[in-house]
């Protein structure tokens, strides 16, 4: 139907216009009318406006934002000039059912994502909560210098590395850990020499090695080279006071304490080695655990030799564990006070001897009894001279 009319219809012989001028306007062919254009808003009357697969909703003078379904999806395509942007003061991302939440968006309140509408990362003031495990997959954590992983929301239990190019490990408020550049670990400070690739400091124990297994060794000490130190032990002075050495490259050692003349002084010759000796109370016995019912090995009562030979005797008789200043004190307990097993037992600080300490003694001891043999057979041999003089006279 034709949009066109005269104008003799629309005007009275006064030229006003007759005021059923518009009763029987055809309506627009907006299916045929390529161009059509609206006067004013287009109100639907709660009726739908319907789209077919492939129709789209344009906007912009360019085409710059379209909304249409393809057949397959639902698709939303900003290509144009600016930024697609969604407003609003709660914004919510939900199934199609309309029952499950993906994203929150909250004003001063942050972003949540969630699984099963459960909330699994928030973001806040000061980064982003997790809620749950993390997995990292084909890829990487990068972490900025002096930023740590911690646990509890402080610094207290972390890990961290700082522009030195160390990572540190803290617990309890405290480092206690580190790892250098060049490779080196420290554990209980913060120091160590250029040749030194693992240190342990500690005021009480320093290392405990336990081996699971009956069949392998608790510690095994390797050398590149055939020949050298395995071992050296350090004084308080940083002086090596005794090592375990390999000096011929076969397969023995020798253990080697310090003996050098320039560490000694008040130095005398040895007497009354055989009273000493004589004083030692040699023992058979067989040690608690063997549960042999009779003696299978010689040796001595450390607190008997400790009176003869003190030098080679450690601890005290009969001591036990008491607890120290360094330790964290358990309630009611005071410094000093003996330590008790699960059974409420005290525990037993046990002696040791160093037999190799016995040598010296036993040296001056075997010497003096060399001397008088020499004696003794001097006077014999004088003796025999003369009776045989006597007998030929």
């Amino acid at each position: 139907m034709s949009k066109n009319r005269n104008l003799a219809d629309l005007l009275d012989s006064t030229g006003d216009i007759k005021s059923d001028a518009l009763d029987n306007v055809p309506p627009s062919d907006v299916v045929n009318d390529t161009t059509p254009q609206l006067g004013g808003n287009l109100d639907t009357n709660g009726n739908d406006v319907n789209f077919s697969d492939g129709d789209k909703a344009v906007f912009g003078a360019s085409n710059d934002l379209q909304i249409y379904h393809d057949g397959s999806n639902s698709i939303v395509n900003d290509s144009g000039t600016g930024s697609l942007l969604l407003q609003g003061n709660n914004l919510y991302l939900q199934n199609a059912a309309g029952t499950e939440y993906y994203v929150v968006c909250l004003p001063n309140e942050g972003v949540n994502l969630r699984y099963d509408n459960a909330v699994k990362l928030t973001t806040t003031s000061s980064g982003v909560d997790v809620t749950g495990n993390v997995y990292l997959i084909n890829g990487q954590l990068d972490l900025s210098t002096n930023y740590r992983v911690r646990w509890g929301g402080t610094n207290d239990y972390s890990i961290m590395s700082d522009a030195a190019n160390y990572i540190q490990f803290n617990t309890a408020g405290s480092e206690r850990m580190r790892i250098k550049a060049d490779g080196d670990v420290v554990i209980g400070t913060t120091f160590t020499s250029s040749s030194e690739k693992l240190k342990v400091y500690s005021t009480g124990d320093a290392c405990y090695f336990q081996c699971a297994s009956g069949g392998e060794e608790a510690v095994n000490v390797h050398r590149s080279s055939a020949q050298g130190t395995f071992v050296n032990f350090v004084n308080n002075n940083g002086s090596s006071c005794g090592n375990i050495h390999n000096a011929n490259g076969v397969n023995n050692v020798t253990y080697s304490t310090s003996s050098d003349y320039r560490l000694k002084e008040n130095v005398v010759d040895m007497t009354g080695a055989i009273d000493r000796v004589k004083a030692l109370q040699p023992k058979r016995f067989s040690w608690i655990g063997e549960d042999l019912d009779s003696a299978n090995t010689d040796g001595f009562l450390a607190h008997e030799v400790s009176t003869i030979i003190p030098e080679a005797v450690t601890g005290t008789k009969d001591a036990v564990e008491v607890w120290e200043e360094w330790e964290e004190l358990p309630e009611g307990v005071s410094v000093g006070d003996n330590k008790t097993d699960e059974d409420g037992n005290t525990i037993p600080v046990y002696q040791g001897i160093d037999y190799a300490k016995l040598t010296p003694l036993l040296t001056g001891a075997l010497q003096e009894a060399i001397t008088k043999i020499e004696t003794l057979e001097t006077t014999v041999a004088d003796l025999t001279t003369r009776l045989e003089a006597l007998e030929n006279a």
